[in-house]
């Protein structure tokens, strides 16, 4: 049997095969952000860290519904809140660093 008749083991060979080229360039990638933001010792530097991202979101036919707003916030050295509003799935998560609180 060919590959063009087993198309599920050809995809997932091709899956494979993309995954393991774009595998080998993570390392080097996240060295160069690290250097971008100005080293090891810089990032380590930071104590608080938040991002805003807003997103529109759509329904099954492609119809606008409204936008999506989540925060990130992370304090070190060990607390993360996450802020996630939206039509009908708000959510909300504080974790600090004793017991998941």
């Amino acid at each position: 049997m060919s590959l063009q008749t087993r198309p599920i083991p050809a995809f997932l060979a091709g899956c494979l095969i993309c995954a393991a080229a774009f595998g080998q360039d993570g390392p080097a990638l996240l060295h160069k952000m690290q250097q971008a933001l100005g080293g090891a010792g810089e990032i380590d530097n930071i104590h608080d860290f938040e991002q805003l991202v807003r997103a529109a979101t759509w329904d099954r036919k492609g119809n606008p519904i409204s936008q999506v707003r989540k925060r990130t916030r992370w304090i070190k050295p060990d607390h993360l809140r996450l802020d996630q509003v939206g039509p009908g799935d708000p959510a909300r998560q504080a974790l600090g660093g004793s017991g998941g609180r």
